[in-house]
This record gives C-alpha cells, sequence and structure tokens, in this order.
C-alpha cells in the first residue's frame, strides 16, 4: 500500500521534466493510438467501516475502489480537455449544470420534485427518462 500511495504522490509533485516528458509522451501514444491499457480500467474494491453500527453489518461499509494511477491521470487529462473544448465553443446548453463550475443542480431537483409531486397528487402515472451525454 505503501508504495501505491508514494507512487501517486510522486506523480502529483514530480517536477523531474524527463519523467514527465516520457509520462506526456505515453498519454499521447495511448490518445493517439485509441488504445487504453486493460490493466488500467481494472481496479480493487476494498470495505471500508464506516465507523458507525455492528462491524459485522455490510450496510455499515463503504466500498473504495484502487484504479491504476496513471490511468486516472490520463482520464483526468481527457477529461479536463473535453471540458475545457466544451465549455470554450459554448457547445454545453445552459440547463446542463451537472459537473459544470459555477452551476448548480439544485434547481433541477427542486424542479423534478415539483412535477413528481403534482402528479402524484393526481395521482396520475409519471414517467422519468435520464439520460448522460
Amino acid at each position: 500500500m505503501f508504495l501505491i500511495i508514494f507512487w501517486i504522490e510522486y506523480l502529483k509533485y514530480c517536477n523531474n521534466e524527463e519523467f514527465l516528458e516520457v509520462v506526456c509522451q505515453l498519454l499521447n501514444v495511448i490518445l493517439e493510438s485509441g488504445l487504453f491499457p486493460e490493466v488500467w480500467s481494472k481496479g480493487i474494491i476494498l470495505p471500508i467501516y464506516k465507523n458507525k453500527g455492528d462491524v459485522k453489518d455490510l450496510d455499515n461499509y463503504r466500498g473504495i475502489t484502487i484504479l491504476s494511477c496513471l490511468g486516472k491521470l490520463f482520464t483526468s487529462v481527457i477529461n479536463k480537455r473535453l471540458h475545457l473544448y466544451l465549455e470554450s465553443n459554448n457547445i454545453l446548453c445552459e440547463e446542463q449544470a451537472g459537473f459544470r463550475k459555477g452551476y448548480s443542480t439544485i434547481d433541477h431537483k427542486f424542479s423534478l420534485k415539483l412535477i413528481v409531486d403534482f402528479y402524484l397528487n393526481k395521482k396520475k402515472k409519471i414517467v422519468l427518462c435520464l439520460y448522460r451525454l
């Protein structure tokens, strides 16, 4: 476990230009080839006790997934690039509030609750369809 933490911290705070250049070249090769290393997608799920309730009750645990730090770095870079592209080209509509700086989904949640309550009070059916881009 110490080795994993060391590696993550090294990637975060490394100022070795040669090492960073090699990592950058590796990520660019993956991006250009479209071949994402399968091992970077695999994770180890560890149950962590929530420090409340019976230790023997599985509901008192939450799972955390240990993933490849290079895989996480790569997906983080891709996410930042996509986000920057979408924001700078004004592609996202105003209604897209999730996972955006300066936006909140609170209004969406409130509107959804009002609609659901309205139809439930009228004893009418309501169908909700959600999708992710």
